[in-house]
């Protein structure tokens, strides 16, 4: 059984030029992740997406950029998560977790450009990173309990 976290959901716009691409350091594992902007009610908050999300966040920024759009419209549940050395964040949650981490609000060919670019990635085909990418770990997190 997993330890969850309290969470708090975003209706907002992710801010697809705010993306960068790194890592999380959850105890001592480096998982893959993205850092994006989501502005929502005239502010923008801080998400991280670890793992499968991180893929899909990466996929569906792509392909809206691809198209010429800054922003998409998405529902996100993000989990509320301490990090030593930068306090309160919002993690992204992960269906695993018995929660949708994220709906896109987006037409039918923004959701086929997004899984198309995931066939790419699974494919080995990945395209070259469109957005920075950050060695140092974004946040170091305790293991889940």
């Amino acid at each position: 059984m997993r330890f969850l976290y309290p969470t708090t959901t975003f209706d907002g716009i992710v801010i697809t030029n705010s993306l960068k691409i790194g890592a999380v350091m959850l105890g001592a594992q480096r998982i893959p992740a993205v850092r994006f902007l989501i502005g929502q009610s005239r502010q923008n908050f801080e998400l991280f997406a670890h793992g499968r999300q991180s893929g899909e966040v990466y996929a569906y920024a792509l392909a809206a950029s691809r198209r010429g759009e800054a922003g998409l419209e998405a529902h996100v549940v993000a989990y509320t998560r301490v990090s030593v050395e930068r306090g309160m964040i919002f993690v992204v949650a992960t269906d695993d977790d018995g929660l949708r981490g994220i709906i896109w609000h987006s037409g039918s060919e923004m959701r086929a450009g997004a899984a198309q670019i995931l066939v790419e990635i699974l494919n080995g085909e990945t395209p070259p990173p469109t957005w920075p990418m950050v060695e140092k770990p974004f946040v170091f997190l305790a293991p889940d309990g």
